[in-house]
Parts: C-alpha cells; structure tokens; sequence
C-alpha cells in the first residue's frame, strides 16, 4: 500500500465523474480511523500534493484497456509511469459467488477463472502491481448506513425490513433494467448533501 501511496498513483474506477468525488471524500472521513489512520494519512498527503488521480474505465469491459492505455514511459522501458489501482463492483446477490461477466478482470489480475479465485486472491495488500480491489458487498452504496440516506433525503422504504446480509447485496442504486430501491439515489449526491459525518 505504501508504494502506492508514495509515488503517484491513479485509481481506475467505472464512472469517474460520479465515483470519484466519493473516494476522494473517503480520505478526510477515515484519516482519524482506529485501524487504518496511518494509511489514511499518507493517503490525505498524497491527496493534496496531486499524486492521486482517477482514471475513467466505463464499464468492465474497458478496466483492462484503461489500466493498460500509456502505462510505461518508453515501450522499452516496463516501469509504469504511475502506480495503478483497479476497484471495480462485485455485482453479485450473495458473497458466495463471483460475476462471471467479471471473468476478463479476473483472468488478468489474478490469472484465475472466476470459478477458481478465492477471497485471499483479492483481499490482500501483498498483490503485484497493477494493483486491484473488488468491493466485497455489491457495491459502494451498500456501505453507506441507512441513516445517511434518510440524512441525504432519499426515500428508503424499499429496502426496509431486510437483514443485514440481504442488504449488502441488493442493487440499491438500480441500473437501466431495475428502479433503484432507495428512491431519489444518486451515485455521489449522498456525499455532497451530508458531508459524509457517517459512512460507516
């Protein structure tokens, strides 16, 4: 993690525009944590010395293809010009499974088939480079307490009533197929609206 942190980095994400701002956020929010303060630190410094950036992907599809796009400074030189972090959405309605649309990520961040990688392929701090991250719940926003929501304005009758685990993985947000269940969502809206005092 720290080298990572100590040369600069980009974080390609899906939707930038909408993502980012969260992420950037997350730095001020946890840089007093218990357990990861320390992290959070160096993470604020290389924040506001401009050493961290985002970098749009567009979908799963193209995570490979922005990672890869100008990663070197000469083609024959092989060390990348910024140090690299995919983090993409689990997407599934259990922890039990991996999305088999993710297969390409998988294959070339782990050199696994989905049906073969296991959490400790993704939840370490000891991969190569470029480095990746895959939410463990479905995704960001089902992280974000129910209390925020309601804070932030949105209506969160739809989701009232579930366990815990059931809510870790509902498609809160929703996509074109499925109407969010919290009415009102918006991607970053929670975080520009509240402040983000509790995302915990």
């Amino acid at each position: 993690m720290e080298y990572l942190i100590a040369e600069p980095a980009r974080v390609v994400i899906e939707n930038v525009n909408k993502e980012w701002p969260v992420y950037r956020h997350f730095i001020d929010i946890y840089r007093n944590d218990r357990q990861y303060g320390d992290v959070f630190t160096l993470l604020k410094k290389a924040k506001d010395k401009g050493w961290i950036e985002g970098g749009h992907a567009g979908g799963t599809g193209e995570i490979i293809e922005t990672v890869e796009r100008d990663p070197y400074p000469t083609k024959q030189n092989n060390i990348r010009l910024k140090k690299t972090l995919a983090l993409f959405d689990r997407d599934t309605d259990d922890n039990l499974h991996y999305d088999g649309n993710k297969n390409s990520l998988f294959k070339y961040f782990s050199a696994k088939d989905y049906t073969g990688v296991v959490d400790e392929d993704i939840y370490t701090l000891k991969q190569n480079e470029p480095f990746w991250h895959m939410w463990y719940k479905r995704a960001i926003e089902n992280y974000f307490p129910d209390e925020q929501y309601v804070k932030a304005g949105f209506d969160i009758s739809g989701i009232r009533g579930l366990t815990s685990k059931e809510r870790d993985y509902k498609l809160l947000g929703g996509n074109k197929s499925h109407p969010p269940l919290i009415k009102g969502y918006g991607k970053y809206g929670i975080i520009l609206r509240t402040g983000a005092s509790s995302t915990r």
